[in-house]
């Protein structure tokens, strides 16, 4: 189980855009870095911000911004979202990770969900360890050569 550290004073929950089904939160030093999450029916969807593909990054890693929103929405969190998609390129990271885990067809889809991404590992240390995959694009069963190729996942992480 994972033990949150210090709090980055850096990050700064911004109360105006913060409520029992909303969480902000962003780098006070850059506000191009941040975390946006929504609660709705026990499902928890986010986005989060913390490198730009020009290389620059938030002095907050996305694991800290990630702790203050399990933080703010605790136990009523049913699920966790992996909403992963090749739409917007400079925000690929657990897309790319996902593509190079499912490369090799010895690897579980549900395994490389949880274990090669960023948010399946943050969720699998909350306890957040089973695995359903709510869309696969392309669909494995229709294309056999989806593997390693996926352009969008949409996967939820539940105790």
């Amino acid at each position: 189980m994972h033990n949150a550290s210090v709090p980055n004073p850096n990050l700064v929950v911004l109360a105006s855009q913060t409520s029992a089904t909303t969480f902000r939160a962003e780098d006070c030093t850059d506000n191009r870095f941040f975390i946006f999450g929504t609660l709705g029916s026990g499902v928890l969807r986010f986005e989060v911000v913390r490198r730009l593909t020009t290389g620059e990054q938030s002095t907050i890693t996305g694991r800290e911004f990630f702790d203050a929103m399990m933080a703010h929405f605790g136990a009523i969190v049913r699920a966790i979202e992996g909403n992963w998609s090749n739409a917007n390129p400079e925000r690929l990271s657990n897309l790319t990770r996902f593509n190079q885990a499912t490369a090799n067809s010895r690897v579980a889809l549900g395994t490389a969900a949880l274990v090669a991404t960023r948010t399946g590992q943050w969720a699998d240390d909350l306890g957040y360890s089973k695995v359903r995959f709510i869309l696969l694009d392309p669909d494995p069963q229709i294309d056999p050569n989806a593997r390693g190729k996926f352009t969008k996942v949409i996967v939820h992480f539940s105790k």
